[in-house]
């Protein structure tokens, strides 16, 4: 136990060094949140599921028969829906500042969604700023869900600063998610469904969960199978936030186009073989896409300010890649923050 929380401690010390000057942690030891902390509140069955990045190796080879090597190697066979949301019931409880919903109830397992929403405790007169994360949206992208529980954690644990809401659904695809498999069970990609004039169930429920109030910003996390290197998708003028957040990652992690310069052209590999130009850079890690039903474009037509997809590359360590894609994400939060007016 006393390994596992020190590198929980470690893991949220890490975070601070990605969040704005005089937006901090509590449990770092800012403002301590009393007796309800991270560690003690994790249900062991879901705790073994999450590799902690900073882990030290008997401890990863105790949770996993066989430790992950690639972000590509490892899946959350044991993740169900029931243990997201006895995990979150357990550990929020009480707490004003939380509040959690689902839609599970009388629904197919792929129509289960959990959504979680965080609300600064400062007292101020300004507007928070609204934040939607998504992830799980293909079930054999799994660093999506673990860095949106990586957020939960460190917003949950308290912050100071501008205020913040987060909305966070942190498992879109359950079912998806515990085999291993992108798409839904009836074999379409979630992720090329948010413009369908008659939506499935499971779109409904999503677009239910999201609610039509715009948000400033809205990341959708995902994983490229293929990639070395993180990118971002972002959707029209974003006023340089994008470029701005990435350069919080070293160079050689962001994504360069397919001749090997800064902007360009990137193809990807599908079911089609090799599709040339999905994506054009137009800086290291920065793209835009041709993809049609997207939550990031979804998103944006219910008037979100800044929306996009980050993708993580599945070609690192398992390890890497989710302490790399958490500096990531709160970099764009800090970066929204300061375009707030």
């Amino acid at each position: 136990m006393k390994t596992r929380v020190v590198s929980r401690i470690l893991v949220l010390a890490f975070a601070l060094t990605s969040i704005p000057s005089g937006y901090a942690v509590a449990a770092a030891g800012v403002r301590p949140l009393g007796a309800l902390s991270c560690e003690a509140n994790f249900s062991a069955s879901l705790r073994a599921e999450r590799v902690v990045p900073v882990a030290a190796p008997d401890e990863v080879n105790a949770r996993f028969p066989n430790p992950p090597g690639s972000a590509n190697t490892h899946h959350f066979s044991a993740v169900t829906f029931k243990k997201l949301w006895r995990e979150m019931t357990a550990r929020f409880s009480g707490r004003s500042d939380v509040s959690l919903s689902k839609w599970s109830d009388q629904t197919p397992l792929d129509a289960k969604i959990l959504k979680i929403k965080i609300t600064s405790r400062e007292n101020s007169s300004t507007p928070p700023l609204r934040v939607l994360i998504t992830g799980g949206v293909h079930g054999n992208e799994p660093l999506g869900l673990l860095t949106a529980l990586d957020l939960v954690d460190v917003f949950a644990s308290g912050f100071e600063g501008r205020p913040v809401e987060l909305t966070i659904l942190p498992a879109l695809n359950v079912d998806g998610l515990a085999s291993n498999r992108r798409r839904l069970s009836d074999g379409q990609d979630l992720n090329r469904l948010l413009d369908d004039e008659e939506p499935s169930a499971k779109v409904t429920r999503i677009k239910e969960a999201i609610g039509t109030q715009p948000f400033d910003l809205s990341l959708d996390l995902h994983g490229s199978h293929e990639r070395k290197q993180f990118f971002v998708i972002k959707q029209g003028d974003d006023r340089g936030l994008a470029e701005r957040a990435i350069r919080v990652l070293p160079n050689s992690l962001r994504l360069k186009a397919d001749n090997g310069d800064d902007t360009g052209p990137v193809g990807v590999s599908g079911l089609r073989g090799y599709e040339p130009g999905r994506y054009q850079l137009e800086a290291p890690g920065i793209s835009t896409s041709v993809n049609k039903g997207t939550l990031k474009s979804y998103m944006s037509g219910l008037g979100t300010r800044y929306a996009y997809t980050l993708e993580y590359p599945g070609q690192i360590s398992f390890e890497k890649a989710r302490r790399e894609n958490l500096k990531l994400a709160l970099a764009m939060i800090r970066e929204a923050l300061r375009l707030q007016p």
